[in-house]
């Protein structure tokens, strides 16, 4: 018998993502640059919340806002990446659900943009 928050168990959690975590090198001309690699692959629980298009510069990208639910982690943050499905996410926000049971990870999704 399980106990504590209901979705702890990893029933619902059924679909694998990655995360990519941020790291920051300096190229010849000594600027910053940011890149992302796989960190580790972990069960979750995909929410898709909504899909919009997002206009920019007479162009217009789809964007996916997603939630993922994971087993409680402390080494996500807002500026790692969310890999699911060959689609590369922006970590939006990150909240603790129960006691240290599950995080989840807002995720956006917009088409044509590198991670």
């Amino acid at each position: 018998m399980a106990f504590g928050f209901p979705q702890a168990v990893a029933g619902k959690r059924d679909r694998r993502i990655w995360l990519l975590q941020a790291t920051t090198t300096f190229n010849e001309m000594n600027e910053p640059v940011e890149s992302f690699a796989r960190n580790r692959q972990m069960w979750a629980e995909v929410n898709h919340i909504s899909i919009a298009e997002k206009y920019d510069s007479n162009s217009s990208r789809a964007v996916k806002l997603t939630n993922f639910r994971v087993q409680y982690c402390t080494d996500v943050s807002e500026r790692d990446r969310i890999e699911h499905d060959n689609q590369v996410y922006k970590v939006l926000g990150i909240t603790e659900l129960g006691r240290r049971e599950l995080t989840e990870i807002a995720g956006e999704y917009v088409e044509g943009l590198a991670p």
